[in-house]
């Protein structure tokens, strides 16, 4: 007997795709949710950090009554596509502890797919590159320390 393989089971990647993604926090305490972030991504084999940026305070766009944000860019490697990738981000935003509240709130933790390697999307559930990448000021700083000819 022949053995079936379900290719919906399979990550489509063999070889690890390059991500950049934000991570973003303005509920105290903010430090230790990014730190967590960081941990989560690798422990979780979420992928492989291979660079971090600074990690910039900056004012909130779009929701300007809460607290400042720290933001900071990671370079990973990963197996996983767009889409699973986005569904794993988003467990790993509840068991650090988000909370949902109102679009553009305040958050424990934010993670944002910027770029999946050279990758174009543009679905309801799943835009790549991000909408905000180049018209953000933070996003702006903070990108300029990652070689972006590799996304596009």
């Amino acid at each position: 007997m022949q053995k079936i393989i379900d290719l919906k089971k399979l990550v489509p990647y063999t070889k690890p795709l390059k991500v950049l993604l934000s991570l973003g926090s303005n509920i105290e305490p903010r430090e230790v949710y990014l730190q967590k972030a960081k941990e989560l991504i690798e422990s979780k084999r979420i992928g492989i950090i291979t660079k971090q940026s600074i990690i910039l305070e900056n004012p909130p766009i779009l929701y300007e009554n809460q607290n400042d944000f720290l933001n900071q860019i990671l370079e990973i490697k990963t197996n996983l596509n767009p889409h699973q990738l986005l569904r794993e981000i988003k467990k790993l935003e509840k068991e650090i502890g988000r909370k949902e509240t109102f679009r553009y709130g305040p958050r424990e933790i934010d993670i944002d797919i910027l770029f999946f390697q050279n990758h174009k999307i543009n679905k309801l559930d799943l835009v790549i590159p991000h909408p905000g990448v180049y018209d953000r000021e933070y996003l702006k700083i903070l990108l300029k320390e990652f070689d972006l000819k590799e996304y596009e």
